[in-house]
């Protein structure tokens, strides 16, 4: 019984491609962007000399941007984890994304094995597609995740703030700068 290296090589080039999305969506929107950074991204815009309405606006479009493409049906899977991901690709970038990455994907197997071109197409469709949809799930759970972890302490910082008497716009910027977690920026 032998083992063939074919698999391993179609494994390499799968996670390739899904390290690829990362270091585009880094390389176009910048590490501002990341999760792991602790800045409020409104408070950004705000800084950079955005008013507060543009700023706002600017916002709910990146976060509606997703709910306007359910009507195709491929992408209509993929736009409800976009919108839980807060992805800040248009819904035409990912498509495009997905379109370079298998293209990206036919290369590698073009290169690393000797499929037949029927295969190789198929399975760098795949590919581009799936690594998408894996890399927006991914996103989606972790974004998820970290605002469930935090959700606690809001809460509970807003029910101390009630017993004390502040009223309820003054504690709700408060609440990203007392909750240690960092996803507490995405409450302000």
């Amino acid at each position: 019984m032998s083992l063939s290296a074919e698999p391993i090589i179609y494994g390499l080039v799968f996670i390739a491609v899904l390290v690829l999305v990362e270091g585009v969506y880094l390389t176009v929107f910048g590490r501002s962007i990341s999760l792991n950074n602790r800045v409020n991204r409104r408070l950004t815009l705000l800084e950079k000399g955005g008013r507060r309405e543009e700023v706002l606006e600017q916002l709910r479009k990146e976060m509606s941007q997703h709910m306007r493409s359910r009507r195709v049906p491929l992408y209509s899977i993929l736009a409800h984890k976009a919108q839980k991901a807060n992805i800040a690709f248009t819904p035409r970038q990912l498509v495009l994304l997905m379109v370079g990455l298998g293209a990206v994907a036919y290369a590698g197997l073009t290169f690393g094995t000797g499929a037949a071109l029927e295969i190789r197409v198929a399975v760098a469709a795949a590919m581009g597609v799936g690594s998408v949809y894996v890399w927006v799930g991914h996103k989606a759970k972790k974004r998820i995740g970290l605002i469930e972890a935090q959700l606690p302490d809001a809460i509970e910082l807003m029910v101390r703030s009630l017993r004390v008497g502040i009223r309820s716009p003054r504690r709700s910027p408060s609440s990203p700068r007392r909750c240690p977690i960092r996803s507490a920026p995405k409450w302000g």
